[in-house]
């Protein structure tokens, strides 16, 4: 709705218009088993609801209502400048997406094996969409388990490495500023902070995530 919406309130007087995403990139991904039951339940939901005009419109035209169902499709065609804001491995993804039979981080090897195989699918599928290099782009993607950690303690709390390098970390509310007060074309790499560190087993490997 980025689009749609900037351009109805974009009149002369208005000097920003920008759109963040929270915890809403729901991964087109099969159960841990293999099914693709998310995909179907995507299509379905397109269907029966006759969503085709509440999805981005220039994905429609180029891929047809169903091919536009899932979050990642839509993001393939985002004009507005948009930031998204997400865990690789959100809680509610787990356990309705992959379906991973456990709460972390009382989870077995095999189990958190399965979820580090989802935050790398994760990872690969956003960063071979185009929308996420774009000028005047950028993204803060972390591995903490919870889902909407963002809207409570984690704004102020998560930490992600610098993506201009060094031993520096930034917290997310601060990435999130910086990107909206940057230039209307800032290098989307100046401002994409990604996670580079999988789970080994039932501790974070990013300390910052247990502020949730």
């Amino acid at each position: 709705q980025a689009d749609r919406v900037c351009e109805a309130v974009s009149t002369p007087a208005l000097k920003k218009c920008r759109a963040t995403g929270l915890s809403g990139f729901f991964l087109d991904h099969p159960t841990e088993s293999g099914v693709p039951l998310t995909h179907n339940r995507y299509e379905y939901m397109m269907r029966m609801q006759n969503m085709s005009g509440g999805v981005n419109q220039a994905c429609v035209v180029a891929r047809g209502a169903t091919g536009c169902a899932t979050p990642q499709a839509n993001y393939a065609y985002v004009r507005t400048p948009f930031f998204v804001m997400n865990s690789m491995l959100d809680a509610y993804q787990m356990a309705n997406i992959l379906q991973v039979n456990c709460n972390f981080p009382q989870c077995n090897q095999t189990q958190i094996t399965e979820m580090v195989a989802y935050q790398q699918s994760f990872r690969s599928t956003i960063t071979s969409i185009g929308t996420l290099t774009k000028p005047g782009n950028g993204a803060f993607l972390t591995n903490c388990v919870v889902h909407c950690g963002e809207q409570a303690v984690g704004f102020n709390a998560y930490t992600l490495p610098s993506p201009a390098g060094g031993n520096g970390a930034v917290v997310m509310q601060a990435a999130l500023t910086s990107w909206w007060e940057s230039p209307p074309h800032s290098p989307a790499e100046a401002h994409t902070y990604i996670e580079n560190c999988t789970l080994q087993g039932p501790v974070n490997c990013n300390p910052s995530c247990n502020a949730a």
